[in-house]
């Protein structure tokens, strides 16, 4: 059946991650965590499943091109390997059977190019601190991608964002509709 990957950076998400690795399995659901953490003292000792040194083997270059003791330079390097990685995990009791990501900015773009590596009809799902109008080359063509903000957002009325999940066209703006629980509170004195 495959298995949920649970992914992101251990040594700064760490308690995120496993706290919803532990909803998806009390909901039924095998899971594999990936620690996609760039830091050579992480590495070695973190809790996830799959290591950083294991998604960093699978780097053209070898580990050694990740984990460099530059962020700019690991953060790029470590998104290619995962990139080779993922979807190399397709058979076997090890299965993907869908990703959640969790990061910020370093995180979302570790993630989402192995996402875009796996193929249609793989659930795929980005929780961020970012948000993108546009399509770059860290976030997910617009034909899959659904942006909203988080309810608990400086400034958010917890409004919907955009979905697009239509093949070849392009998420319509829409005016944002309101529930009752959706109205800003003023703070009480």
């Amino acid at each position: 059946m495959g298995k949920a990957y649970v992914v992101g950076t251990f040594d700064t998400k760490g308690d995120e991650l496993r706290y919803v690795a532990d909803l998806i399995r009390e909901a039924g659901v095998a899971v594999r965590t990936v620690d996609l953490s760039t830091d050579t003292s992480a590495a070695s000792a973190s809790p996830a499943d799959v290591s950083p040194a294991d998604v960093a083997a699978w780097h053209p270059d070898g580990a050694s091109a990740v984990f460099t003791g530059d962020r700019g330079s690991a953060v790029g390097a470590m998104a290619t390997a995962f990139a080779h990685f993922l979807p190399a995990q397709r058979t076997g009791d090890d299965a993907v059977a869908g990703v959640l990501g969790l990061g910020g900015s370093g995180g979302t773009a570790l993630v989402t190019p192995a996402m875009q590596a796996l193929p249609v009809g793989v659930p795929k799902v980005m929780v961020s601190t970012m948000a993108a109008a546009t399509s770059g080359p860290t976030s997910a063509p617009p034909t899959s991608r659904c942006s909203t903000r988080s309810p608990t957002s400086p400034g958010s009325t917890a409004s919907p964002g955009r979905c697009s999940a239509t093949p070849h066209t392009r998420s319509r703006a829409r005016a944002p509709t309101r529930s009752p629980r959706a109205t800003p509170v003023p703070p009480s004195d």
